[in-house]
């Protein structure tokens, strides 16, 4: 029976939090691609889950063409690409989708993103235009980027990678993923050619992931978007 839902992770060399990540995900169908970890990651992942798909990847390649690989695993109408260093809180999942069965010009659904002791984690920005790049520069990258959003769930320009929910019928309008980009960029660019077909991102913060920054994407959102 085809999934309403697939979970797609692209893992690096982070085990024990992807791990946890994969220990949150029980009943969903689940894509892994491993991006040639050197911590014994394939077998951890073949041990503990082995319900789930895993693609051992023996080569590095870029965030855009990895997620990609992974799109094109599952026919499933909602597509979750998380980081491996993400965990969904109970329920999440569940409130995207029902956003975006409710909301059908939304194609993509981004839940609250959290640190890991709670606190907010910067992850829904403005497009990046003259202005917006100049405002942030006058005032040291505080002012003219994010896009926070409380309380009801509301439209922003676009959302982090960390964890988006996606709409593949959107995707086949747009394509996926332009796999130019190698690191960042890729879900800004995916959102603007989703924009330009009037489709819209929104964040649903009454769904909630904690995502562990790592030190080699650098530690503040923020100041990696400006």
């Amino acid at each position: 029976m085809r999934a309403r839902l697939a979970v797609a992770i692209v893992a690096h060399s982070n085990r024990d939090l992807l791990l946890d990540a994969l220990a949150a995900l029980d009943g969903h169908e689940v894509h892994v691609l491993d991006n040639a970890s050197e911590d014994g990651t394939c077998d951890a992942v073949r041990e503990r889950f082995p319900a789930v798909d895993l693609v051992a990847q023996p080569f590095r390649d870029g965030f855009g063409a990895n997620h990609n690989r992974l799109l094109a695993r599952s026919d499933a109408p909602y597509h979750l690409i998380l980081n491996d260093d993400a965990t969904v809180e109970p329920g999440a999942i569940d409130r995207l989708a029902a956003h975006l069965d409710a909301h059908p010009a939304v194609a993509v659904a981004a839940p609250r993103i959290v640190y890991p002791d709670g606190r907010h984690q910067p992850s829904s920005f403005r497009f990046p235009d003259p202005a917006t790049c100049l405002r942030s520069l006058a005032t040291l990258g505080q002012a003219g980027i994010e896009q926070r959003v409380d309380g009801a769930a509301a439209a922003v320009d676009w959302a982090s990678g960390c964890a988006l929910l996606l709409r593949r019928s959107a995707l086949e309008l747009t394509g996926p993923f332009d796999e130019g980009f190698y690191m960042f960029s890729e879900e800004t660019d995916l959102q603007r050619r989703l924009s330009d077909r009037w489709y819209r991102t929104h964040v649903v913060p009454q769904a909630t992931v904690r995502h562990h920054v790592r030190a080699s994407t650098g530690g503040d959102p923020s100041r990696r978007i400006v």
